[in-house]
């Protein structure tokens, strides 16, 4: 009789999941003067958690509008539950995609499937609201102004976000 210690290491990254308490069927709804905060928790083929290296994962936030690449602001791993946690600044109202691994798919972690960012405008800003008064206006006749509410970011407030307090 002998006693022989196996040390069972995971094996390589297969996939991995995307967690945040604001998502619902794959979509994160954010503001603008918000903070987009992710994590991803990756498992290899047998379904062992394992703790992600932020290079390994290969993750892109994309900007729809205009095709680029969003930097995060942070990015950090919580060796407790294995999480790599992720914090972008994404400020201009829109469509955001998150992916993993190449443009040719070859190394993709969500195995296909898309999560999507909607950033809304932030909070209106007197500061870059823009107002417009004719300026051919004379004593006693009506003056047609045009009132353009924005976010801090510039972004366009809509009345129904101010009416409704969005």
């Amino acid at each position: 009789v002998f006693d022989l210690n196996l040390i069972i290491h995971p094996a390589n990254l297969y996939t991995a999941e995307l967690l945040s308490d604001n998502l619902v069927d794959m979509t994160i709804t954010i503001k603008a003067d918000n903070e987009l905060r992710f994590s991803i928790i990756g498992r290899d083929f047998y379904d062992n958690l394992l703790i992600i290296d932020t290079n390994e994962a290969k993750l892109k936030v994309i900007n729809k509008n205009n095709q680029n690449e969003m930097p995060y602001k942070e990015s950090y791993t919580d060796i407790s539950n294995g999480e790599q946690k992720y914090v972008y600044d994404l400020t201009q109202e829109g469509i955001y995609e998150i992916t993993s691994g190449t443009n040719d798919k070859k190394e993709d972690l969500f195995n296909n499937e898309v999560y999507t960012v909607k950033v809304e405008a932030g909070e209106l800003s007197p500061e870059k609201t823009i107002v417009k008064i004719d300026s051919s206006i004379t004593a006693g006749n009506k003056a047609i102004a045009t009132l353009s509410p924005k976010d801090k970011y510039n972004n366009d407030v809509t009345v129904d976000d101010i009416l409704l307090g969005k």
